[in-house]
């Protein structure tokens, strides 16, 4: 079958999946790749908050806004809505007009994801070492009605996804925190306090910090991210001390003990 390649097919070919959407269909091939991973010193680490204000703002001060690309499209959707409501069951009129909200659909995700992999590449190439975000939980935030179309829209988890692939090939972490509180807490001095989602700087009621307020969580992501490490490494060391000490007072309890039968083995 002839089909039109997007771009050439790299490694070993291991499944082909035919896919279709709306009118197309889709050849998506598994390979198999030997990719030699570099091995890459952790020294420029960034925190990352996700949001709707802006899509991402970065610990080192950096924000970025993404394009409402299904909002841009809700007239062009709400209109093929309505045709394919008043157009008669089972008729080659509705089925054509199904095919073409699917085509608005699809147009709009499509505009989504060529965005998010442009900005997921753009990250990995910019010099940071790794990468700290928050652990989301998508589907209790879309319980908040009033804001579900915008967060299913933002494509969070579909972001971290890209991003987390890409940065792994390239050699760089991924580090992910407990969300609560990183919007409500003060970067300098750890205060916890309330924010509204319509206060759009930290203020902080015991430092008097004044900061953006999504910069602020994407500090406090990188600090959640650097004490998870620390705390790492320290309970590593913890337990290799624990494990040393076990064994000292095991051998002693063998010199100590001449009835038991690797007393021997262990003096000499």
């Amino acid at each position: 079958m002839k089909i039109e390649l997007h771009r050439k097919i790299e490694g070993t070919i291991k499944t082909l999946a035919i896919k279709r959407e709306g009118r197309n269909y889709y050849a998506v091939f598994t390979t198999i790749n030997d990719i030699k991973v570099p091995d890459v010193e952790n020294t420029n680490p960034v925190g990352i908050d996700l949001g709707l204000d802006s899509f991402v703002a970065m610990s080192d001060g950096t924000k970025i806004e993404k394009p409402k690309f299904m909002r841009q499209k809700r007239k062009k959707i709400a209109k093929w809505q309505r045709i394919v409501a008043r157009r008669k069951r089972g008729s080659k009129r509705r089925n054509n007009a199904k095919q073409r909200l699917q085509s608005a659909y699809t147009e709009a995700a499509n505009q989504s994801d060529d965005y998010l992999h442009k900005l997921s590449t753009q990250l990995v190439n910019s010099g940071y070492t790794s990468f700290a975000v928050e652990d989301l939980r998508i589907q209790n935030m879309v319980k908040n009605h009033r804001l579900a179309g915008s967060i299913q829209d933002a494509s969070w988890n579909r972001f971290i996804q890209m991003l987390s692939y890409k940065a792994e090939s390239a050699g760089l972490r991924i580090e992910k925190v407990d969300a609560r509180n990183t919007s409500k807490t003060c970067s300098n001095c750890g205060n916890i306090q309330e924010m509204p989602l319509s206060e759009r700087t930290y203020i902080c009621n015991r430092c008097g910090m004044s900061k953006d307020r999504d910069i602020n969580a994407s500090i406090n992501i990188l600090h959640r991210a650097t004490t998870l490490g620390q705390r790492g490494s320290h309970a590593q060391g913890d337990m290799a001390s624990a494990i040393q000490q076990e064994s000292k007072s095991r051998i002693e309890e063998l010199r100590t003990d001449k009835t038991h039968p690797l007393r021997d083995a262990v003096i000499a």
